[in-house]
């Protein structure tokens, strides 16, 4: 793949410069890692770029593991990789479903890997970061997160730069905010050495909940425990600008992955109303203008369920229903997609929020819509695997599988890969 340079001058005995090379000095690049990462690319957009669009009419295999797969399958080289609560980490055979390799990592897997130069990255509940040779599932080195006790692992991890860029922890439960204050870290990519920290303000930490958006120029987009979004330089760990509670941009707890469609803009959505117990809660999508650089600015602002209206933090949907946006969004040709709990798949225009379509698809919408060839791919809790149109929103079809899904599909080869809440990983095809 194509890689844009970034010249930085490496500081190996700085946590707040950016290493490049580490110890071999070598100048490392920037990489989409399309196909290659949680939510298809280090943008998160969701969209598998050259994948034709998935027909899907039946289920082509299924592997069983020991627990709960939330974690979101990664495709790439005919090979699956995926961790489950059982506490290993799969590598399966992407036509066949067949196990190739597992590794014990002895604690529960909610992070979605990264591949990257023939390695395989991800994070357990035992406050590690592992990195195994894809080929083998041989370990190649581990590097402890945090020394804190009782925190979860949820985050997945980005490589951009000769550096594995990781969340150290939360306090909170999956799919539950809160106020962690934790850092955003970074690792040699070669030797695991801890090369890189944030530095935030007094009182600001990460929440280290998804993935982070990672930019070519060298900027980190990620959401805080102060409830706001950040934007962090990697060349210095300095936060270019971070909002307050009180802003427009801050109202609300972030449970959905940050999204960028690669341009100037990013998205992000945070629950409003209610409480933290998930009840009579909505959603408000924000799209970011990013082109000033150090200025945090608001393009536009939606809420999704369209009767909610502009109440203030405290007004709760008119239905009393929840009307969270809990899953990852999606992007690609100037749509944008969110999923919500109250079944809706909604689209809107990526550049001025104006309402394109909705499709109810009957069921909670825990899993992040995946792009392909003009076609979503999107999971609902009723057991099923839908295909739209991305233009129209029609349904196309629905195949039943039977489980609850929280985690997102992945796309490669005309197949849709995902993981389940009964412990299996499936292909469709």
């Amino acid at each position: 793949m194509k890689k844009t340079s970034l010249l930085l001058l490496t500081s190996y005995f700085s946590l707040l410069t950016l290493a490049l090379g580490a110890k071999s000095g070598e100048a490392y690049g920037y990489d989409p890692l399309q196909g290659a990462t949680y939510r298809g690319n280090l943008l998160r957009d969701g969209h598998y770029l050259n994948e034709p669009a998935p027909d899907l009419q039946k289920v082509s295999w299924q592997f069983k593991t020991g627990g709960m797969v939330i974690a979101s399958p990664v495709v790439t080289g005919g090979k699956v990789f995926v961790g489950s609560h059982d506490g290993s980490f799969y590598c399966l055979d992407a036509e066949k479903g067949t196990k190739l390799w597992a590794f014990e990592a002895g604690a529960p897997i909610y992070s979605s890997a990264t591949i990257y130069d023939g390695v395989v990255f991800f994070t357990a509940n035992n406050a590690k970061l592992y990195a195994l040779d894809a080929a083998s599932g041989t370990k190649k080195w581990e590097a402890e997160l945090t020394t804190e006790k009782k925190l979860n692992h949820l985050s997945s991890p980005g490589v951009a730069f000769g550096i594995v860029f990781i969340g150290s922890g939360t306090e909170q439960k999956l799919g539950v905010c809160g106020w962690s204050g934790k850092r955003l870290i970074g690792f040699d990519v070669a030797t695991g050495e801890k090369v890189w920290q944030d530095n935030a303000p007094k009182g600001i930490g990460l929440e280290c909940i998804g993935a982070s958006v990672i930019f070519p120029n060298g900027t980190l987009l990620s959401n805080s425990s102060w409830y706001c979004s950040v934007l962090i330089d990697l060349a210095t760990g300095s936060y270019l600008w971070n909002g307050s509670r009180t802003d427009t941009l801050t109202a609300g707890h972030y449970y959905a992955t940050h999204c960028s469609g690669g341009g100037d803009i990013a998205y992000v959505a945070t629950a409003r109303g209610g409480d933290q117990s998930g009840q009579s809660q909505t959603s408000q999508l924000i799209a970011i203008s990013l082109k000033d650089g150090a200025k945090q600015k608001n393009k536009w602002t939606v809420y999704p369920y369209p009767d909610f209206g502009e109440g203030g933090l405290k007004q709760k949907p008119k239905d009393g229903k929840d009307h969270t946006c809990w899953a990852p969004l999606a992007i690609a040709e100037g749509i944008l997609l969110a999923p919500n709990n109250d079944g809706f798949l909604r689209a809107f225009e990526a550049e001025k929020g104006g309402r394109l379509w909705e499709t109810d698809l009957k069921a909670p919408l825990r899993s992040g819509p995946s792009l392909a060839g003009g076609c979503v791919v999107i999971a609902g809790n009723d057991g099923k695997i839908h295909t739209l149109d991305l233009k129209t929103g029609k349904l196309k079809n629905s195949v039943p599988v039977g489980t609850k899904f929280q985690s997102s599909p992945a796309i490669s080869g005309g197949k849709v890969y995902i993981g389940s809440d009964d412990g299996c990983v499936y292909a469709i095809e």
